[in-house]
């Protein structure tokens, strides 16, 4: 960091002999002239901004600069400021010190604050606050001084023009504060910028590998016609080509994320990626949101995860517990540990207290973690593991599913299912984890395991896969198995809490297996029929195919499954072609228990939620209805939504139906019925919407329902599904 402080003569001095070199002259004046309420705002931000920050606004275009101190002043009454340009990887800012008896004070001002222009006309106020009142104001003027204005003017404008490669106020001012930590050892640093400075390298390391990595894009912008791009990035592409500055894009994508959607800035990419000429550039766009979600604004200088929620592209923030995760790893190895990506759902799975793994744990366990030795074969059962997952989907994965499997240095896999997707998370012994997403109908895979460069490739592709494989055969047994419990008992554990967190008592999956040996990739293709051609060719995986048009109910299923449908396209759901019966034969089957040594010694235990989903299958069949699609809740609150139609006569009817497995005593209110009335705007018109529950409605649920057309059926009526007759 480049340390500039203005000598007596104007000019710049670099690595000053003493504190006195450079001071501006100063007297002490009134303040009636600012209104009251003013004077009330500035006291309360230069408090918050504290010694190293302070605060400063124009008032009534007057610069007026704001300092606390906890301090007395020296008792010189002249020459005690000292203006200091700094510059920096991030961006540069002005400090203007007040030296106290004890310790200095001061206001920091970044590149792009309103301050730094009026301020080089060397006319300002500066007034320093105590914790409960009006220290000193003190007034600089030196416009008669032509040297020493000339020189003080050129260096707030040297800050006001200042760019990097990626300018970043808010970062810098980070920097700067992690600089005043060296400078001012005795001063108490607050937890939350503790976490700030713990955030930094993080986020520079980032910043150096997308500027290194995308850099040199910029001059190839300033040749090339950008009219013909998206209106959402044509002017911050502009605004880059110009500048060559990173952080401009970075910005933009805030912008278009925090306002309207995250979806809309990254269909850029996928328009560039689709135009000739045009596809080196989309690592810009992907680039530049990625670094957004990684920011000071986003992450609010590190005391928060940010994130991205599936449902709407809307971002979603997780609240770190600083206090917990200093005490477990420390804030700085916490970021360290953080990877940079969207972070697609998870606070489905992770909250405020939770540590990632160390990002090489794959690479230090690996004598320990399963390899593919067929990479080919395993890379086949895969995907035919996840098509049969999807075309034979008759279940959910319960809420918060916790599975007992042994992975390397992993106890444990998490899962959470939302509208077709599955994210996951891997757990170690001490409650770290790899978080791992998963689009089953797209064999997409969010997977990203650290191996240094000098790992043997070969070997680090064979994990992957391998892993992989595992968290296929739990997914597609969750959903496909008829007879879940004979794949899975299940143990009830108290998870210990810190602090005055409660315990809480959950349920975890054990998998009716011995893992005494590696996984048997081979058996578990014969086993299910993966090698045998004419299964594959009854199996049919969700597609696009070309059509005059696509019905709104096509279109819906479309959204289900993941799938936008283009003009002149339709929708196949995934489906079977061929013998039914022979597909009933592989849904008895566990892929687990194919892939390990089965183990009959655990015991028989009921499952409320494999018997509740079966409940739910049984409601169906007796209403009358086709299942088209079904997936757990979307509140991720014990449910089960599931999109049908039926035939009363020749009209097909479309139905939404949400079902949830609540205890007795647990009511459903109101806000379910509201967000069934708002989750039937997507469908097509005519759409009916019905509410199931194990336990009863409040009054109110029952009044909205009933003025919204939303069809009830409580615990009792469930139940007995199976003898009523179809609502009318």
């Amino acid at each position: 960091m480049e340390e500039i402080i203005l000598g007596g003569d104007g000019r710049p001095t670099a690595n000053p002999s003493g504190p006195e070199q450079g001071l501006l002259d100063a007297r002490d004046v009134a303040t009636e002239w600012i209104p009251p309420e003013v004077m009330s705002r500035c006291h309360r931000k230069a408090i918050e901004g504290r010694e190293l920050k302070g605060h400063a606004e124009l008032v009534n275009g007057h610069p007026v600069l704001c300092i606390f101190t906890r301090h007395e002043l020296r008792a010189e009454r002249g020459r005690a400021l000292l203006p200091w340009v700094w510059e920096d990887t991030l961006g540069a800012s002005v400090t203007i010190t007040a030296f106290l008896a004890e310790q200095s004070a001061r206001v920091l001002l970044p590149t792009g604050h309103e301050v730094l222009e009026p301020l080089a006309l060397g006319y300002f106020t500066v007034i320093l606050f105590g914790p409960k009142l009006l220290v000193r104001a003190q007034q600089v003027d030196i416009r008669n001084d032509e040297v020493l204005l000339r020189g003080f003017a050129a260096q707030m404008y040297r800050c006001i023009s200042y760019r990097t490669t990626f300018t970043c106020p808010r970062a810098h001012s980070i920097q700067m504060l992690k600089q005043a930590m060296g400078m001012w050892p005795k001063l108490h640093f607050s937890r939350e910028e503790r976490a700030a400075v713990g955030w930094l390298p993080f986020f520079e390391f980032n910043a150096d590998d997308k500027v290194r990595h995308l850099g040199h894009l910029a001059a190839l912008l300033v040749s090339r016609d950008l009219a013909e791009l998206p209106e959402n990035i044509r002017e911050s592409f502009a605004s880059y080509a110009a500048t060559a500055d990173f952080g401009v894009l970075m910005r933009a994508a805030g912008s278009v994320s925090r306002e309207r959607n995250v979806f809309d800035w990254y269909n850029a990419a996928e328009f560039l990626s689709g135009h000739d000429g045009w596809k080196e550039f989309e690592h810009l766009v992907t680039g530049a949101q990625l670094m957004y979600f990684q920011s000071a604004e986003a992450t609010q200088d590190g005391t928060r995860l940010p994130g991205l929620s599936g449902l709407g592209g809307l971002m979603d923030y997780i609240e770190i517990d600083l206090k917990e995760i200093e005490e477990r790893c420390g804030l700085q190895e916490y970021w360290r540990r953080q990877a940079c990506w969207l972070r697609l759902n998870y606070r489905l799975l992770v909250d405020g207290t939770d540590v990632p793994v160390e990002p090489d744990i794959f690479m230090s366990s690996a004598d320990i973690l399963p390899a593919a030795d067929d990479l080919a074969a395993v890379e086949h059962s895969i995907g035919a593991l996840l098509d049969e997952a999807v075309q034979s989907k008759q279940w959910t994965i319960p809420p918060d599913a916790r599975v007992a499997l042994p992975v390397g240095p992993f106890v444990e896999v998490q899962l959470q299912e939302l509208m077709g997707d599955v994210c996951i998370a891997l757990r170690t012994r001490e409650g770290e984890y790899f978080y791992v997403g998963l689009e089953p109908a797209k064999r997409y895979w969010e997977f990203r395991p650290m191996f240094v460069d000098d790992f043997d490739e070969d070997r680090a592709v064979r994990i992957t896969a391998a892993v992989k494989m595992l968290l296929a055969a739990v997914v597609r047994d969750f959903w496909v198995v008829e007879e879940r419990e004979s794949t899975f008992a299940v143990r009830r554990e108290v998870r210990r809490r810190r602090r005055d967190r409660k315990d809480e008592t959950r349920i975890v999956y054990l998998p009716r297996v011995r893992y005494l040996e590696r996984p048997d990739t081979e058996r578990c293709g014969s086993d299910l029929g993966y090698e045998a051609t004419d299964q594959r060719e009854h199996k049919v995986s969700p597609h696009l195919r070309k059509a005059a048009r696509a019905s709104a109910a096509q279109q819906e299923l479309a959204r289900l499954y993941g799938f936008s449908v283009p003009k002149g396209y339709t929708f196949v759901r995934p489906h079977q072609r061929g013998i039914q019966a022979r597909d009933v034969i592989y849904r008895s089957r566990s892929a687990l228990r194919s892939l390990y040594a089965i183990d009959e010694t655990l015991p028989a235990t009921g499952v409320r939620w494999f018997e509740f989903e079966r409940d739910v299958r049984r409601l169906m069949l007796a209403l009358g209805f086709d299942v088209e699609h079904v997936a757990a809740s979307r509140r991720g609150d014990r449910g089960v939504d599931v999109y049908a139609t039926k035939r009363p006569g020749d009209v097909e009817e479309s139905w939404v139906i949400q079902c949830k497995c609540w205890s007795a005593q647990r009511k459903v209110g109101p806000s379910v019925i509201r967000e069934l009335i708002g989750a039937l705007a997507p469908y097509p018109a005519g759409t009916r919407g019905m509410v199931v529950t194990t336990s009863s409605f409040t009054s109110a649920a029952k009044e909205l329902a009933e003025a919204n057309a939303v069809r009830l059926m409580d615990g009792e009526a469930f139940v007995g599904a199976g003898r009523e007759s179809p609502p009318s």
